[in-house]
């Protein structure tokens, strides 16, 4: 007998009642502490967080390096420069490098925000027993409330209850 494969996306969360939105995230981000705040303000300079998942992830992968050297060469300019300022001073490439030190920090905030999310509710759907899924979600939202074995599920981006890496966006190893 041939097994069935569920594609899960955000929807499926969202269907549970799940605050897993793009927004979501930035509020979490928001509100959480002052270095969750320093990391929004750094991130939104350069990835949009006003739209949805898709978008957000895309920008990921393409983040607009002529910004980052633009913002960067304000640090190499000349004292000369009517613009010129104390702040002004620094190694361009060391800044531009520190612009974009956030990517690194998105599984930390990621992980959290995920783990803060309760997850609980009925179910809504019905799998077969011996189904396969496939889930882009960071969410434990199948084991949780399906009670589906791990054996069965792939998690394409990463599973936020284990120590894995979390995969974040286009492009990412």
């Amino acid at each position: 007998m041939a097994k069935t494969l569920y594609v899960i996306g955000n929807g499926f969360d969202l269907a549970h009642g799940l605050e897993t939105k793009l927004c979501c995230f930035r509020c979490f981000l928001k509100y959480k502490d002052d270095d969750s705040r320093k990391f929004l303000e750094a991130i939104s300079k350069y990835i949009p967080f006003n739209e949805t998942w898709s978008n957000f992830e895309e920008a990921l992968g393409n983040i607009d390096s002529d910004q980052i050297e633009e913002n960067a060469m304000w640090f190499a300019q000349s004292t000369s420069d009517e613009n010129f300022s104390d702040s002004s001073w620094g190694d361009p490439g060391f800044e531009a490098s520190e612009a974009v030190a956030f990517s690194s920090a998105i599984p930390k905030y990621l992980r959290e925000w995920i783990n803060s999310i309760r997850i609980e509710g009925k179910s809504k759907f019905h799998f077969s027993d011996d189904a396969l899924f496939l889930t882009f979600n960071y969410t434990n939202t199948l084991e949780s409330i399906y009670v589906i074995p791990k054996n069965r599920i792939c998690h394409i981006h990463g599973d936020c209850l284990k120590n894995t890496i979390l995969i974040c966006g286009h492009n990412d190893p």
